[in-house]
C-alpha cells in the first residue's frame, strides 16, 4: 500500500506520451493499493487501485502541449484545478463508484490519444466475493420464483443475443451461479463416480474349442456356419461331420453405462459448452478492456466443462436421441435429479434480461451498494415465503413477460408490490410486500400515507385481518406496518445502538450532535440511519417497526415495550450467512400479530396516535 502512484499514457506503438501521478488524501492512510498481476488477473481487476468515497489529487505531465485528462463515460467526477500555476493538476472524486475507472488523455483538439485504467475498490473488505455471490444469488432467486409459480414448459422464448458488456456480464454471472454452485459440482461428481448402469445383452463369439452348451441355436450354427475348420480323421466325431465352425455366437449380459440418463448428462454439459462458446465468439471481435475480462471469465467456465466432458464415462456414452423425462433415475436418483433441475433452469436463466443491471455493470463498474439493495429484496421475499403465500402476484409484479422476452422489473425507485396471506397456527392475516413504496402526505386520519412529508422506505410490510379489506383496515386502525432500509456500506452500529450512546465522554460534548466537529467516527456508521428509522415509524401511519438491514455482525432490536412491536433496530443480512435471526424475528412477529390481545393493543395504540 502507498499514498501515491505513477501511470504512463502510451500510444499504439508503446511510446510514452505522458505520465499521471495520483495522490491519496492526507486523511486516508495507505489510500492507494497495488495488487500483484496474479491477483489482478484472478479477480479481473486493475493492478493500481484507489478507494471509493474519496478525493484524490492528480498531476498530468505530457510531452504534447495542451493535453488534458478525463474519465471515460463520465462515471466519476474529475475537476481540473482553477489555480493558473497548477497546470495539469486537479481532483478525482470517486464518490460511490466502484469498479474499473478509465482515464483518457485528450489532445488540445479534443482527440483521444491514449488511456489507462485504475480500479476503484469498495471499502468493504469482502466486496469482491460479495459482488459475485449477490449477482449469482439474484439469478438463482429469480429462477426459483419462476419455477415455484409456473411450469418451465410455460415459457417458450428464443434466445436474444445481447453482446453488450453489461448484458454479457449479467449472463456470465447468472450462469456461474449455476455451474460454480456446490450443488451442481456435487451432483456432477456423484454421477461420474456412480454412474447409472444397466445390464444389456451383447452377442459375443466363443471358440468352439472352449466347449459349448448345446442349444437348438448352437446346433443350427454347427450345421450352417460359414467359417469352418475341417475335422481330423482320427477325431471321434469325424464319422458324423466333416467340419466345424471356428466360433459360435452367444448372448451375454454385460454392464453398460451407455444409458439414456448418462446421455442426458452429457447433453447438458455440451449445451452449456455450446452456449458459452457462442458468447466467446460473439465478443471476440469487440473492442474494450471490459470484453477482455468477460472473455477470460468465459474461458474459465469453458475449461471446466471441457475437463468434465473428458471423463471416461462420457467417452463410453453415445449421443442422446430423446430426453428421458419419464425416467425414474433422472427424476429421483441423487445427482441426476439435480442436473435435470439445472438444465430446466438453464434456458430461463439465459433468456432472463435485466435492464436495471446497466446501473450495476455499465462500463466496468461494480455498484455493490445497489446490488445489495436488489439482493436484499430477493432474500426478504424468500424469507417471507416460509410464512406467507403470494401466488401468481409475485410473477406478474416482479417479471415482465412478452412473447419472446422475460425481463426482471427490479429497479431502484420503481415500486413493486404484491399481496398474499400469512398463516400462523390457526390464525390468518393478509399481507402486502412493497419495494420502494411512497407514502405521501395526507391529512386524512383514515387514509394511508404520512402525516408530515412523503416517505419512501426500501421495503415495507403491511399486515391486516383477513376479514377486512386494506382500506377498511386503514380506517379501523388494525393495519400494522414495518419498514426496512438496505445499507451495504455500513460496517457497524455498536455505538449507535448502545444504551449509553448519547452519554459524552468529553464533559458534556456529544459526539453525535449534528454540529460535532470530530467526524472521524462517522465513517462506518451514521446516527442519521437510526433517526431515519424513527422517522419512518413515527411519520408513516400505522407503522410500528423500522429496521436497517446491513452486512455487519451484530443484530439490534430496540423494543418500546416487552413485546416485539413497536421497535427500531438493525438486522444482519450478509451473503453466505444464514438468516436465523430474521427468521426468528418474523416468527415472533406473526405470533404477536395473530394473538388477539396483541391485535387489540395495536388497535388501541393506533387510535391514540391517529384519532
Amino acid at each position: 500500500m502507498a499514498n501515491s502512484a505513477d501511470l504512463e499514457f502510451k500510444d499504439i506503438a508503446g511510446e510514452v506520451l505522458g505520465h499521471i501521478s495520483i495522490f491519496a488524501p492526507s486523511n486516508l492512510i495507505d489510500g492507494i493499493v497495488e495488487v500483484s498481476s496474479i491477483d489482478a488477473e484472478q479477480y479481473f481487476e486493475e493492478p493500481v487501485q484507489i478507494y471509493e468515497a474519496a478525493q484524490y489529487e492528480y498531476q498530468l505531465l505530457s510531452r504534447i502541449p495542451g493535453c488534458t485528462v478525463r474519465t471515460a463515460c463520465g462515471v466519476v467526477g474529475l475537476k481540473a484545478s482553477q489555480i493558473p500555476t497548477l497546470i495539469g493538476c486537479g481532483v478525482i472524486d470517486t464518490g460511490s463508484y466502484v469498479g474499473r475507472l478509465e482515464l483518457e488523455l485528450i489532445s488540445a483538439a479534443g482527440d483521444l490519444l491514449s488511456s489507462i485504467a485504475l480500479e476503484v475498490r469498495s471499502r468493504k473488505i469482502g466486496y469482491r466475493d460479495d459482488f459475485r455471490e449477490m449477482a449469482e444469488s439474484i439469478a438463482n432467486h429469480s429462477i426459483e420464483l419462476l419455477f415455484d409459480i409456473r411450469s418451465p414448459t410455460t415459457f417458450k422464448q428464443k434466445h436474444v443475443d445481447d453482446y453488450s458488456s453489461s448484458g454479457c456480464y449479467q449472463k456470465i454471472l447468472f450462469l456461474k451461479g449455476t455451474l460454480a454452485s456446490k450443488r451442481f459440482k456435487d451432483a456432477l461428481s456423484f454421477v461420474i463416480s456412480r454412474p447409472n448402469e444397466v445390464l444389456k445383452k451383447e452377442r459375443v463369439f466363443r471358440s468352439i474349442r472352449q466347449g459349448v452348451k448345446p442349444t437348438s441355436k448352437s446346433l443350427r450354427e454347427i450345421a450352417s456356419a460359414v467359417r469352418r475348420t475341417g475335422v481330423a480323421d482320427n477325431h471321434p466325431i469325424k464319422e458324423y461331420v466333416n467340419s466345424l465352425p471356428d466360433a459360435l455366437t452367444y448372448s451375454s449380459r454385460v454392464l453398460s453405462q451407455d444409458t439414456p440418463e448418462n446421455q442426458f448428462v452429457k447433453f447438458v454439459l455440451e449445451s452449456f459448452l455450446t452456449y458459452l462458446s457462442s458468447i466467446d465468439r460473439g465478443i471476440s471481435g469487440l473492442a474494450g478492456e471490459q470484453y477482455a475480462r468477460i472473455s477470460a471469465d468465459v474461458k474459465i467456465l469453458i475449461k471446466q466443462l471441457e475437463t468434465a466432458l473428458c471423463d471416461r464415462l462420457f467417452a463410453r456414452v453415445s449421443k442422446m436421441s430423446s430426453i428421458p423425462f419419464s425416467s425414474q433415475v433422472l427424476q429421483r436418483r441423487e445427482g441426476y435429479r439435480e442436473i435435470l433441475n439445472v438444465w430446466l433452469r438453464f434456458d430461463l436463466a439465459m433468456q432472463l434480461s435485466w435492464s436495471s443491471g446497466m446501473d450495476i455493470f455499465h462500463a466496468g463498474q461494480k455498484n455493490v451498494a445497489l446490488l445489495y439493495e436488489y439482493w436484499v429484496f430477493f432474500e426478504l421475499v424468500s424469507l417471507l415465503k416460509r410464512f406467507c403465500s403470494f401466488g401468481d402476484e409475485i410473477l406478474s409484479n416482479v417479471f415482465e413477460m412478452s412473447k419472446d422476452q422475460l425481463s426482471l422489473r427490479l429497479k431502484q425507485g420503481r415500486n413493486i408490490s404484491f399481496k398474499g396471506s400469512a398463516v400462523f397456527g390457526a390464525e390468518s392475516l393478509s399481507v402486502r410486500f412493497d419495494y420502494n413504496r411512497s407514502f405521501p402526505y395526507t391529512d386524512s386520519p383514515i387514509a394511508s400515507g404520512s402525516w408530515s412529508r412523503t416517505m419512501r422506505p426500501d421495503y415495507s410490510l403491511s399486515f391486516w385481518p383477513v376479514n377486512e379489506s386494506e382500506n377498511e383496515s386503514e380506517a379501523n386502525g388494525t393495519m400494522v406496518r414495518l419498514h426496512f432500509d438496505a445499507k451495504y456500506r455500513v460496517d457497524a452500529y455498536e455505538k449507535i445502538f448502545s444504551r449509553d450512546a448519547f452519554v459524552s465522554e468529553d464533559a458534556g460534548h456529544n459526539e453525535y450532535d449534528e454540529g460535532a466537529k470530530d467526524n472521524s467516527n462517522r465513517k462506518t456508521y451514521k446516527r442519521d440511519d437510526l433517526l431515519k428509522m424513527h422517522a419512518y415509524r413515527d411519520a408513516i401511519k400505522r407503522s410500528f417497526g423500522a429496521y436497517v438491514l446491513y452486512p455487519g455482525s451484530l443484530n439490534y432490536n430496540l423494543q418500546g415495550y416487552h413485546e416485539v412491536l413497536p421497535g427500531v433496530g438493525a438486522f444482519v443480512m450478509r451473503p453466505g450467512m444464514d438468516s436465523k435471526y430474521l427468521t426468528e424475528f418474523f416468527n415472533d412477529l406473526l405470533g404477536h400479530l395473530t394473538n388477539s390481545t396483541s391485535r387489540l393493543d395495536v388497535a388501541v395504540y393506533t387510535a391514540k396516535i391517529y384519532h
